[in-house]
């Protein structure tokens, strides 16, 4: 048999073994695990691991506020408004994308002052 017979036939027995669902693993991207709030302290330094199942390789997130930044697995900042954000987190692994992860950040106040936010005012000229 020769080198290219021997791989065809590995080829045509691992599509087989898919078509009849045995003998092969599936294929398994990752899965955020992640709660749908994390609570944030207004002016505390705060760090949080990322996690998802299957051997993920990275982290993507969309809606990081400018104060938090990401270092490979681990999200790290200090809240500077008590406004709240959304985040939308994937993982990623060698079988492909997850599904994304829908993650709100809510800071509250314990210091007991009251925050005032401030607007630009607009200036009209004549």
């Amino acid at each position: 048999m020769t080198q290219f017979t021997k791989l065809t036939t590995t080829r045509l027995t691992i599509a087989m073994a898919l078509f009849i669902g045995v003998g092969v693993a599936q294929a398994e991207v990752p899965v955020v695990q992640a709660p749908d709030v994390i609570e944030l302290e207004f002016g505390q330094p705060f760090e949080y691991t990322l996690k998802a199942s299957n051997d993920p390789l990275g982290f993507s997130i969309k809606g990081l506020p400018f104060w938090l930044e990401r270092e490979g697995d681990i999200l790290r900042g200090t809240p500077v408004s008590t406004k709240e954000h959304a985040l939308t987190v994937y993982a990623l692994n060698a079988d492909g994308l997850s599904e994304p992860r829908k993650v709100k950040l809510r800071i509250t106040d314990t210091t007991g002052a009251s925050i005032v936010e401030v607007t630009k005012a607009k200036t009209e000229t004549p």
